[in-house]
């Protein structure tokens, strides 16, 4: 991991679990670039830096981890939110909200959540 942080120093503003979910989704992507996979390295870095940025913001970061609603499974919204949008999905075409987001189709993902809000996905 120390070779991560060095090339990515954003990463000592990640909790020590997501940093490791970094590099295992690094590592997964280096990976399955081999065979074939076309998921973006540049992608994942700009996520997962965003996420950084966030985590590096002292009222941002205790903003996500408030939440008026119960926790699930220990997560507040804010980290839930966070993992949500790095997880590919099949109703954006297997591609993740932030993937969606990097490429400009902002109407797509708020529809999407405005689905999901709603419970009518189509």
């Amino acid at each position: 991991m120390r070779v991560f942080q060095a090339i990515f120093p954003w990463m000592k503003f990640l909790p020590l679990k997501e940093r490791q979910d970094f590099v295992d989704e690094f590592v997964e992507a280096v990976h399955g670039r081999a065979v074939g996979n076309t998921l973006s390295l540049d992608e994942i870095v700009h996520g997962w830096h965003s996420t950084a940025r966030i985590h590096s913001d002292p009222e941002l970061a205790a903003e996500l981890q408030r939440s008026d609603e119960p926790s699930v499974d220990g997560e507040t919204f804010g980290v839930r939110l966070c993992k949500w949008l790095r997880t590919a999905n099949a109703q954006l075409k297997g591609k993740t909200p932030l993937e969606v987001l990097a490429a400009g189709d902002f109407q797509v993902v708020a529809d999407f959540v405005d689905d999901l809000m709603t419970g009518s996905l189509t």
